[in-house]
């Protein structure tokens, strides 16, 4: 079975968001020591990728990580 997870920059704090829950599963100020504890739990980061936040102002974007990993 394959989970799948996103880790975004929101606040300036870098939040896990899966499936499991519309709330962030957990957050971090350092993006370097989330991606180090994300593939030490065995995800595949893939990124980072940029997304425009607004319609409106496309000037303000974000930066977030695709994430993959397998559950037995």
């Amino acid at each position: 079975m394959h989970q799948f997870a996103w880790l975004e920059l929101f606040g300036g704090n870098w939040l896990l968001l899966n499936d499991n829950s519309k709330y962030p599963a957990r957050s971090w100020v350092d993006k370097y020591a989330a991606l180090a504890e994300l593939e030490e739990e065995g995800w595949t980061i893939a990124g980072p990728f940029r997304k425009r936040l607004s319609m409106t102002k496309p000037r303000h974007r974000s930066c977030g990580y695709a994430m993959m990993r397998t559950v037995h």
